[in-house]
């Protein structure tokens, strides 16, 4: 399975963190974000949200970092990291949508204020 990532993306960070727990190999492509790869038409044509992660298991292609972890949970045999348990499988799909609702888009507010806008040469708050 091939992971396009970016080092700095706090959703691909936990896909990849999810795959070391998993013991899933992925092989690692790292999309240039500053230049604009994601845009491209290439990148484009498998994955129409143009954002990382992505992941390609055999011409089968899935975004959203929280689908990404859950998917090579159901793929890793005898694993204990994602219940197979239904109301304990609903407690953890709760915390994840939480986090994809209410933490995560908080939390890259600030991110994009104080880190990404310096990186790519505006001014950030102090």
């Amino acid at each position: 399975m091939r992971l396009y990532y970016h080092p700095l993306s706090s959703n691909s960070r936990r896909v990849i963190m999810a795959a070391v727990q998993l013991g899933v190999k992925l092989d690692l492509v790292a999309v240039d974000l500053l230049k604009g790869e994601h845009r491209t038409q290439p990148y484009l044509q498998i994955n129409p949200n143009g954002k990382v992660p992505l992941l390609d298991d055999d011409g089968f292609y899935l975004w959203e970092s929280h689908a990404i972890m859950q998917y090579l949970a159901d793929k890793a045999p005898g694993q204990a990291l994602y219940p197979l348990e239904v109301q304990a499988r609903a407690d953890v799909n709760r915390w994840l949508f939480w986090s994809a609702y209410h933490f995560t888009p908080a939390v890259g507010f600030i991110s994009r204020e104080r880190i990404t806008k310096k990186m790519v040469g505006g001014s950030g708050g102090d």
